[in-house]
């Protein structure tokens, strides 16, 4: 996945060693371009991907058989890799799944799904990782921290529940849509972090999924302190709950704006829903020099 603990050694590997980066998509996109994204824990960095992965695809390498699959527990941008090894299956998850002993050691017989809010989450993708878990029925755990795990038969049911009871909470803690309570990343504006020029324009991308649990109308417009012109000047977007779709804006400052590469300005997409304004609810930081 993403975060910078498990990417920072592939560009001296890549350098030193001529290793090639496989990756799914969901990662490959965000670790090739870290600053278009506003997500936590993420190398500066750019790692080049030499090779990328769809959901379910399957591979060989040296001899080996593997399945890559979405894996978005800790954060959205997470694979998980079940390598046929010697006889047996074996389930690299990152840090998505680990028996719960490992943080509570009392706990010798439940298993986790890992979610952090501020990763990126929705309740499909912790279901996501419960149903993989249960499709590929790993013999043993590789996590991306600490020692190998067997895994018993009754994880698998452990794993869900620990996933089943982890929604409930949330869904009595929140008012409605709980969806929407756990959605911090609803809306994102690409890129994050950008440079505008005197006198031409630049592509930005507002991403939307609907957490409203109801089919629900978007009114969408980028706004900021800045003198920008901006290309439409709004868009409308109707979607289906859990449906995701995007819309794209060409934004520009005048020919004679002031200019420092010292400075960062706010773009921020302000949102309607169902006619109802929810604010600038995503921003992106821009620079303005030559």
């Amino acid at each position: 996945h993403i975060h910078d603990d498990h990417v920072c050694g592939i560009p001296y590997l890549r350098r030193h060693h001529g290793t090639q980066c496989w990756t799914l998509e969901d990662v490959a996109k965000v670790i090739e371009d870290p600053a278009r994204w506003n997500t936590p824990c993420i190398m500066e960095t750019p790692v080049e991907v030499d090779r990328r992965f769809v959901d379910g695809e399957r591979f060989e390498w040296e001899g080996f058989s593997f399945e890559i699959v979405f894996y978005p527990g800790q954060t959205e941008f997470h694979a998980a890799i079940l390598g046929d090894i010697d006889g047996h299956r074996v389930l690299f998850s990152g840090d998505s799944t680990y028996p719960l002993k490992r943080y509570l050691p009392e706990k010798e017989k439940e298993w986790m799904v890992n979610s952090v809010l501020r990763n990126s989450l929705t309740f499909s993708m912790h279901r996501k990782c419960a149903d993989e878990f249960d499709r590929l029925r790993p013999d043993f755990l590789c996590p991306g921290h600490g020692p190998c795990f067997d895994i018993p038969e009754e994880a698998f049911g452990e794993h869900r529940s620990y996933m089943e009871r982890k929604e409930a909470i949330w869904r009595d803690l929140l008012p409605g849509p709980a969806e929407l309570g756990i959605d911090l990343f609803w809306v994102r504006l690409l890129p994050y972090q950008s440079q505008l020029t005197p006198g031409k324009t630049e592509r930005f991308t507002v991403e939307l999924r609907n957490s409203f649990e109801v089919e629900a109308l978007f009114d969408v417009r980028i706004t900021s302190s800045l003198p920008i012109r901006v290309e439409p000047d709004s868009a409308t977007l109707r979607l289906a709950p859990g449906e995701r779709s995007q819309v794209t804006f060409m934004v520009g400052v005048p020919e004679h704006a002031p200019t420092s590469i010292r400075r960062r300005h706010l773009l921020t997409a302000e949102i309607d829903v169902n006619g109802k304004p929810h604010g600038p609810v995503a921003e992106a930081l821009v620079v303005v020099a030559e």
